[in-house]
């Protein structure tokens, strides 16, 4: 991977991810897949062992490969780790050709939610793609019904833009997602 892991406290660490994550992922989802699939078309089934590690070498041969590039976008993405286990993942996507507009996306274990991890790791990729990667927006987008989330981008100071339709299917219907969004020149870091 071209970058470097983020230590947000002795117990949280954003970090690259690497080959091993592909188990605890697949634990999560067994565990989880009622909850992440209502959000998450990949989490609906449970992968094998082999597709998950396929999936994971595939990325980080893409993002080795082209310093962090796959498909004409930098992403940097990953895992959330805490007290030693892998709770979810973080990725932040520019976007546009300029690269000055990027995306968050993210996902967390429900064991792990309600303790601020969340809210902390978009914090610190925010806070990275201002300062490090130059840009000059960062949207989110979430299924209008998912309050976690929507709640995540609120509490880590983005604004609501209002609903979108993106080309997003979930069990063959179309989804509403709400978009927030931050803008360089005007975001600050939450209390």
């Amino acid at each position: 991977m071209a970058y470097d892991s983020i230590q947000l406290d002795d117990r949280l660490i954003l970090r690259p991810p690497i080959y091993e994550d592909a188990l605890a992922v697949l634990d999560i989802i067994a565990r989880d897949s009622a909850y992440l699939g209502q959000y998450l078309p990949w989490a609906e089934t449970v992968p094998s062992l082999e597709d998950q590690t396929r999936y994971i070498q595939s990325r980080m041969n893409d993002e080795s490969e082209s310093d962090g590039r796959r498909a004409g976008k930098q992403s940097e993405w990953y895992a959330i780790q805490l007290d030693d286990e892998l709770v979810g993942a973080i990725e932040l996507t520019v976007t546009n050709d300029t690269g000055r507009k990027g995306e968050l996306g993210y996902w967390l274990a429900s064991h792990s939610q309600g303790r601020g991890i969340m809210t902390r790791s978009a914090i610190a990729l925010t806070s990275l793609g201002f300062a490090e990667l130059r840009l000059n927006v960062i949207w989110i987008h979430a299924e209008l019904s998912n309050t976690p989330s929507r709640s995540v981008a609120e509490r880590a100071g983005y604004a609501f833009r209002g609903k979108f339709s993106p080309n997003m299917l979930m069990r063959q219907d179309p989804v509403i997602m709400a978009g927030y969004s931050a803008d360089a020149d005007e975001w600050e870091l939450p209390d």
